[in-house]
C-alpha cells in the first residue's frame, strides 16, 4: 500500500463517514500544487476524496469559503454533492459526477456554449456571500512568485485591462472553468471549486 493510499484511508477515518472495511481506494485522480484527489468507492458508489495541500493556503485559497460556495452551488446541481468535510484537516469528500468531461471542441460549439451560458447565469445568480476576490492583489502576488522574467509585463498588461472594465455588482464565480472542469451528465455540472 502506497503512502498516498494510507493518507486516503486516514482521511476517511478522520471524517468518520464509513467503516474501513466498507470502502476501497480505487485510484489517484490528480496531484496538483494545491490538492491531491482520489477516487474511492463505498457500496458500489463512487466518491472523490480531496486532500488540500499547505500550498493552497499560501496562495490565498480558503477551503471554508470554497465549501460555502460549493454548498450553495450544489443546491442548483451546479456542483457535486459534498458528503463530508473537515476544514481544519483540509479534507473534502464529494460524490463522483458521472458524465463526459468537456473538451476544447465543446468550447467551439455554439449549442454547447449556449448551454454553458445558461448554467453560468445560474451560478452568477447564486445568493451566496463569500470573500471578495481582489484581482489586483492576486496579479501582484503571482508576478512576485513567478520565476518568468515576463511576469511583470503580463501583470502590468492585466492591470491595464482591469482599468478598462466597468465595475459590476459582485457575483459568485468559479474562476477555474476549464473544459475539463465541466462535466456533461444530462446537464452541466462544474467540478474543482477551490478558486471560487
Amino acid at each position: 500500500m502506497s503512502t498516498g493510499e494510507k493518507n486516503v484511508i486516514g482521511a476517511i477515518a478522520a471524517l468518520g463517514v464509513w467503516p474501513q472495511k466498507k470502502f476501497m481506494v480505487q485510484q489517484r485522480l490528480g496531484d496538483g500544487p494545491t490538492n491531491e484527489t482520489w477516487l474511492v468507492t463505498c457500496e458500489q458508489e463512487h466518491y472523490v476524496l480531496r486532500l488540500v495541500k499547505p500550498f493552497a493556503v499560501s496562495v490565498g485559497l480558503s477551503l471554508k469559503d470554497e465549501l460555502h460556495i460549493t454548498l450553495a452551488a450544489q443546491q442548483r446541481n451546479l456542483a457535486p454533492e459534498v458528503v463530508a468535510s473537515c476544514v481544519t484537516s483540509g479534507i473534502v469528500l464529494s460524490r463522483y459526477v458521472q458524465g463526459r468531461p468537456w473538451t476544447a471542441g465543446d468550447l467551439q460549439n455554439k449549442q454547447q456554449l449556449d448551454l454553458l451560458a445558461n448554467r453560468l447565469r445560474q451560478l452568477h445568480g447564486l445568493d451566496c456571500k463569500a470573500r471578495l476576490l481582489d484581482l489586483r492583489a492576486v496579479l501582484q502576488d503571482y508576478a512576485q512568485r513567478s520565476t518568468d522574467a515576463r511576469a511583470g509585463t503580463w501583470r502590468d498588461s492585466a492591470l491595464a485591462r482591469l482599468d478598462e472594465i466597468d465595475p459590476r455588482e459582485h457575483t459568485v464565480c468559479h474562476n477555474d472553468l476549464t473544459a475539463a472542469n465541466i462535466i456533461d451528465n444530462g446537464t452541466l455540472c462544474f467540478i474543482d471549486w477551490e478558486y471560487a
